[in-house]
């Protein structure tokens, strides 16, 4: 009886002890994201995934601004709010320049010096009205690596897309944005369009009207070899934002990222753009389908990995498997039986907390 005593005092000790260099692990530990494989496509665009320095392929972004990033909108005929937006967003703090892209061919653009902004601002004309321009390569006028696109007709506060861009740095490869959209196949086996995640909470893309991601996208979208890509959307006058996701998700082989947050559409119903005209859905529809044939396959993937500010003194770490798997592993207290679902993880070098669910899967 005493021998059985002593052996469960020391498994309690062992485990205490256990317990206490996992909690010292973890402190310590950050997570960062595996190189994964690229699934080929059907153009074969050479391209070197950075490890650590993170250096973009291509002319966009440099170095040197690694810790800011560039604003961009394309504007059409809503230039009487343009200053009340631009008057929004150049608060933000780690803004680096804002970016207007005017695509209005009949009317002359406004001068940069006619708009109040805290930061440099730029007004560049079209040459043509295409959805493709808000994704042109810019040259040495993008100095960052971080690019973030939001509508002209869209308001987000401040402290949200400062969060978002905490977490594209941790993150910089993925497409990280506000506006999740996902896709299903029909009784026909073709893809349909969806305005909102799926029953599930899963998303396969996150629309370009509110998000991040790196400059080098600029580079591989307007690439030789994506072409005919960009002919279909001028054809369709839509998809760029699809097209944008295609390519990420074809270079990454991972979903995008949602940011919870608020994204307020300050138009009356009258005063909505493209989106809202008659085909537009369906459009959206034939986009997906035509360009999975281009493509030779889909490089879409399925997520739920919400991000959402929270303060915490304890925290949980995921580890995702090489390839997006089922489940990732969980690095934990071994007290919690934790696999799925809402995890904590402490992000120590920006001081801020995010609580991250997983649920990935293929398309």
């Amino acid at each position: 009886m005493e021998l059985n005593r002593a052996f469960i005092f020391f498994l309690c000790i062992l485990q205490l002890a256990q317990l206490l260099w996992v909690n010292i692990k973890l402190e310590y530990t950050i997570p960062k994201e595996r190189p994964r494989s690229r699934e080929q496509s059907s153009y074969q665009e050479e391209v070197i995934p950075a490890h650590h320095t993170d250096q973009p392929h291509g002319n966009s972004g440099t170095a040197s601004h690694a810790s800011s990033f560039t604003l961009i909108t394309q504007v059409y005929n809503r230039i009487n709010s343009l200053q009340e937006w631009v008057s929004h967003f150049d608060r933000l703090q780690d803004l680096d320049r804002i970016i207007v892209i005017w695509n209005n061919l009949n009317i002359p653009p406004l001068k940069a010096s006619s708009l109040n902004s805290r930061v440099p601002l730029f007004i560049e004309r079209s040459s043509v009205n295409s959805m493709n321009n808000r994704f042109a390569p810019r040259g040495e006028l993008i100095r960052t690596k971080a690019i973030c696109l939001i509508d002209d007709d869209l308001r987000i506060p401040l402290q949200e897309v400062q969060n978002a861009f905490k977490l594209w740095k941790l993150h910089p490869r993925r497409l990280i944005g506000f506006l999740p959209r996902a896709h299903y196949l029909n009784e026909k086996k073709e893809l349909v369009y969806s305005y909102r995640p799926l029953r599930d909470g899963s998303y396969s893309m996150i629309l370009a009207s509110s998000a991040f991601f790196h400059s080098m996208y600029l580079d591989l979208y307007h690439s030789p070899p994506m072409k005919a890509y960009r002919e279909y959307v001028d054809k369709v006058f839509n998809c760029d934002d699809i097209l944008l996701n295609f390519i990420i998700a074809n270079f990454t082989n991972a979903p995008p990222i949602m940011v919870k947050g608020e994204v307020i559409d300050v138009l009356t119903t009258s005063e909505k753009g493209l989106s809202h005209e008659s085909g537009w859905i369906n459009a959206r529809h034939k986009c997906l389908n035509e360009f999975v044939t281009m493509f030779g396959s889909n490089p879409l993937k399925f997520g739920y990995f919400q991000a959402i500010p929270y303060v915490e003194q304890h925290f949980l770490q995921v580890i995702p498997d090489q390839q997006f798997e089922e489940s990732p592993r969980v690095v934990a207290n071994p007290l919690f039986k934790l696999r799925l679902g809402p995890v904590l993880i402490k992000e120590a070098d920006y001081r801020c907390t995010y609580l991250y669910s997983f649920v990935v899967r293929s398309s």
